[in-house]
C-alpha cells in the first residue's frame, strides 16, 4: 500500500466534520497512509463526524468502494500522471484515489462535480499550488470517458482489472484455477447486503419479523439449502455440505439506518453474521448439556448462535449445560461480553486465555470445541478490503503455523465422542485443507468431512472442517 512510500509520520485529521468528501477522505488516508484497519477507521470517523444518514451512506460508499478498486484506481492515475504515485503528497493520492472511483462507479455524482470538490479538498489541506495538477488529471479522465476511449476504459492485465495485488491473483489462479479465480477477483467488487441470524430462544420468528416491521427495515428469508446448492453448481462450493442438524434461520435485511437502532436487535432477537460464519457454528452441532469450549470467540457471534441452539432444542428458554467463550485481549473480551449481555443469554462463560497455551482442567473434559482461529481473511476481503493489501505470502506462512499449533492444543480438550469445527473466513489451502489434513494426521482425530465456499454476494468465503474423537481413544 502507499503507505510504504511515507517519509515521516503524519496524522490526518478531518478539518470539516460536516463535508462527506473529507470524512471519506481522512479514513482513506488512515487506512491506505496509516495502515489502520477499515472498520475501525470507518467507524470512528463518521462517529465524529456531523454528516446526516445520507451523507453517512455516501462517504461509507466512497470509503468502501476506494479501498475496494485500489490497485485500479492507481493504475488508472498512473496513465494520467507525469509523477509517479509514490511522488504525490499522500492527500493528493487520496484526493485523486477517492475521485478517480466517483468517475468510475458513481454514475450518479455529476462529473464536473467530483473535479471541482477534489479542488476544494486539495485547497482546504493547504495544497491550492496542486489544484491545477489535480484538475488537470480528473478533466483529461472526464473527457476520455466522454469519448469512451481505451485509455480510461481498458485493462489487460486481470489484477488490474479487479484490483487484486498480482502475487494474490497468481496464487488464486494455482490453487483453484483460471475460471475460479477470475469469479473470486470478480466477486470481491460485489455488493453484499447485512445478513442477520435470528434468536429464536429468545422470540418466535413471527414477532421478529414483526419487530423489524415496526422499525421499517426490509427482510428477506435466507434459503440456506438452496444458497448451497446454487453455490456448489456455479463451482463456488468447493465441497458439498452434508445434512446440518439444525440449520440456523436468517434474513437479508434492507432499509437500514444503523442496526443498533434496532428494537430486534437491541433486545438480542437478531445478530449481524453472514451465513457461512452462522454454517461454522451449526456444524458443531451442540446438545443440551454440553460442555462447549470456543476457544476464539470475539466477537462473539458463533458463540452466541451456540447458546441459542442449545436453547432452542430445550424448547424451554433454558440453555443447559455451559459454553466458555476465549480469547487472548480485554478488548475482544469486552465485545463477547457485549454481545452476550445483550442477547441475554445465562450459560455463557467468558474469559481471557491464549489458545496456544493448553489449559489441564479442560484436557479430555470438552463435548464440543470451536477452533474459528485467526486467519489472512481473504474469504471476508469483499467486506473489508484493505486485506486483499495488506496480507503477504510471508503472513499467510506465519498464520498457517500459528493454526496448527492452536489446533494440537484445541484438539486435546475433546473427549471421547466429541466434536471439532475448524474453520476459518479465508480461502488458502495452505491455511484451509493443508492445516485441516496435517491435524487429523496429528491427532488421530477422524475427519468427519471438510467444505469451503468462495466469496459471492450471497455469503463471504469460508473454510470449515469436522472432527470426531472416537469413543475408542482415538
Amino acid at each position: 500500500m502507499a503507505n510504504e512510500t511515507l517519509k515521516k509520520k503524519e496524522t490526518f485529521t478531518i478539518k470539516d466534520a460536516s463535508n462527506a468528501r473529507e470524512v471519506a477522505l481522512i479514513v482513506i488516508l488512515r487506512i491506505s497512509e496509516e495502515g489502520r484497519k477499515s472498520h475501525i477507521a470507518l467507524r470512528e470517523a463518521l462517529g465524529a463526524s456531523r454528516l446526516s444518514d445520507r451523507d453517512r451512506a455516501f462517504a461509507k460508499r466512497c470509503v468502501d468502494g476506494c479501498l475496494d478498486y485500489l490497485l485500479h484506481e492507481d493504475a488508472l492515475i498512473n496513465r494520467y500522471s507525469k509523477l509517479k504515485l509514490s511522488k504525490l503528497e499522500p492527500y493528493i493520492r487520496g484526493i485523486l484515489r477517492m475521485s478517480v472511483y466517483q468517475l468510475k462507479f458513481m454514475d450518479k455524482v455529476p462529473d464536473s462535480a467530483v473535479c471541482n470538490e477534489a479542488v476544494k479538498l486539495t485547497r482546504l489541506h493547504g495544497l491550492g499550488r496542486l489544484t491545477g495538477y489535480v484538475n488537470g488529471i480528473l478533466r483529461n479522465m472526464v473527457r476520455d470517458k466522454e469519448s469512451g476511449a481505451k485509455r480510461f476504459f481498458e485493462f489487460e492485465l486481470p489484477w488490474e482489472r479487479y484490483s487484486l495485488p498480482e502475487w494474490l491473483y497468481k496464487r488464486l489462479k494455482r490453487e483453484l484455477g483460471p475460471k475460479k479465480a477470475l469469479l473470486t477477483a470478480e466477486n470481491y467488487l460485489l455488493e453484499r447486503a447485512v445478513q442477520v441470524r435470528l434468536n429464536l430462544s429468545l422470540a418466535s420468528e413471527e414477532e421478529i419479523a414483526s419487530c423489524l416491521e415496526r422499525d421499517g427495515i426490509g427482510f428477506k428469508k435466507i434459503d440456506i439449502k438452496k444458497m448451497l446448492e446454487d453455490s456448489y453448481a456455479s463451482g463456488l462450493l468447493l465441497y458439498q455440505v452434508p445434512e446440518i442438524r439444525k440449520l440456523p434461520v436468517m434474513y437479508e435485511l434492507s432499509g437500514l439506518k444503523g442496526i443498533e437502532r434496532s428494537v430486534a436487535f437491541r433486545k438480542g432477537y437478531i445478530q449481524v453474521q453472514d451465513v457461512s460464519s452462522a454454517l461454522a457454528a451449526a456444524s458443531l452441532e451442540p446438545e443440551p448439556g454440553d460442555t462447549v469450549l470456543d476457544i476464539c470467540s470475539a466477537p462473539g457471534g458463533k458463540t452466541i448462535e451456540l447458546a441459542d441452539l442449545m436453547s432452542a432444542m430445550n424448547g424451554d428458554g433454558d440453555s443447559r449445560g455451559e459454553i466458555t467463550a476465549r480469547d487472548l485481549t480485554a478488548d475482544k473480551l469486552k465485545l463477547i461480553r457485549e454481545n452476550v449481555t445483550r442477547c441475554g443469554f445465562k450459560n455463557v462463560k467468558v474469559q481471557q486465555w491464549d489458545a496456544l497455551v493448553p489449559d489441564e482442567k479442560y484436557k479430555g473434559k470438552a463435548d464440543k470445541v470451536l477452533a474459528d482461529l485467526p486467519c489472512s481473511g481473504l474469504g471476508i476481503a469483499g467486506k473489508k478490503p484493505d486485506i486483499k493489501w495488506n496480507i503477504t505470502e510471508k503472513s499467510i506462512e506465519e498464520l498457517s503455523r500459528l493454526q496448527a499449533r492452536m489446533l494440537d492444543v484445541a484438539g486435546s480438550y475433546l473427549k471421547p465422542g466429541g466434536r471439532l469445527v475448524y474453520s476459518t473466513c479465508t480461502i488458502t489451502e495452505e491455511e484451509d485443507e493443508k492445516n485441516a489434513s496435517e491435524f487429523a494426521k496429528r491427532s488421530g482425530l477422524k475427519l468427519l468431512y471438510m467444505t469451503k465456499l468462495l466469496p459471492s454476494d450471497k455469503h463471504d468465503g469460508f473454510f470449515i472442517s469436522v472432527f470426531e474423537r472416537q469413543k475408542d481413544g482415538n
